[in-house]
């Protein structure tokens, strides 16, 4: 279990580092951007002016209320930190057969999934993730994802809590299969034991994230865990066949 407060720092101001920030009363590290409301609907247009936007354009909290959306607008959005971990790991044994099971489990935690930006918002000159397919229309309004316009038009790109996810999971870590021979097997090849097996690891991930692992992190920033950049590499699904001899 994990909990954690910035208590005191000194002279009292934030400490910010990349998309992150070090306050007092706050988790250390928590996320630090714009809360995304949406998108400006067809009977919103009035007010989306007063922004400069359009309906169909991405609709930011203007949390001070002054008619302007900037930095001075930016709240903790999420944290990367989790409020638990562990692992659950037994070995069922029955006559030779031996079944490893090890599985790890992560909690309370947000990813702040960058990729979201880049492969929503430029939509006609990058890849897309699917999520696009949901962008705004005028049937369609419901939605986060702005309305797919020509890149001269203009797109907004901002770090946002539209990109925070749900960064808990649990994963299958190993799971294996042995037996091992009886000893007079063993004699008979003049060894002392001799085990055979097969083994499966990361055989599963049970998660919210939409991105490829939500364990992965590509962010160098000391207070940056759970800020992940662009497509980062997954874990492998790793096969084994072994065998374990002893003389």
């Amino acid at each position: 279990m994990n909990k954690n407060e910035v208590v005191a720092l000194s002279g009292g101001s934030d400490i910010f580092s990349s998309r992150t920030i070090i306050r007092e009363g706050e988790a250390v590290g928590s996320f630090f951007g714009l809360v995304n409301q949406g998108t400006w609907g067809t009977d919103e247009a009035d007010e989306a002016a007063k922004y400069f936007r359009l309906p169909g354009d991405v609709k930011i909290e203007d949390r001070n209320d002054d008619g302007v959306i900037n930095q001075a607008d930016r709240t903790i959005i999420g944290k990367g930190i989790p409020d638990g971990y562990g692992s659950l790991i037994n070995t069922f044994r029955y006559k030779n057969f031996e079944l490893l099971v090890d599985l790890q489990f992560q909690y309370g935690n947000d990813i702040m999934y960058i990729t979201t930006r880049p492969q929503e918002n430029r939509q006609g000159i990058a890849n897309s993730l699917a999520t696009v397919l949901d962008a705004w229309t005028p049937e369609n309004q419901d939605t986060e994802i702005a309305q797919w316009r020509p890149v001269s038009a203009g797109y907004d790109n901002l770090d946002t809590s539209h990109m925070i996810q749900d960064g808990s999971f649990i994963r299958g870590r190993n799971l294996l299969l042995g037996y091992n021979f009886s000893p007079d097997i063993s004699e008979k090849l003049k060894l002392s034991r001799l085990k055979i097996y097969t083994s499966a690891q990361n055989f599963f991930v049970s998660t919210k994230y939409e991105g490829y692992d939500p364990e992965v992190q590509t962010s160098d920033n000391t207070f940056g865990q759970g800020e992940v950049n662009f497509d980062q590499y997954p874990k492998p699904r790793v096969f084994m066949i072994g065998l374990n001899a002893t003389f």
